[in-house]
């Protein structure tokens, strides 16, 4: 059978805790830019991942990520058009 996508909280959480075990795994600038190419993965196909992905490709700071993370999945990029 076909595995169904996780739900926004759910991909929320993975993707928080890959950003986190990416930092401690390479440290915080290797580890952020490493998790960028991820992050645009994990919002491939969703609504407001052009938007998403525009803004998170600039940002070093985790707590910034994360804040864009929660900001997309909660449907704050869907008018964006991604």
């Amino acid at each position: 059978g076909e595995i169904p996508a996780p739900d926004r909280d759910e991909l929320g959480r993975v993707m928080t805790r890959h950003l986190a075990l990416s930092i401690e795994e390479c440290g915080l600038r290797r580890g952020v830019n490493t998790m960028r190419r991820h992050l645009i993965w994990y919002a491939r196909g969703r609504a407001g991942a052009h938007e998403f992905r525009r803004r998170v490709v600039r940002l070093e700071d985790p707590a910034e990520i994360v804040r864009e993370i929660e900001a997309f999945l909660s449907g704050g990029y869907d008018h964006a058009g991604g």
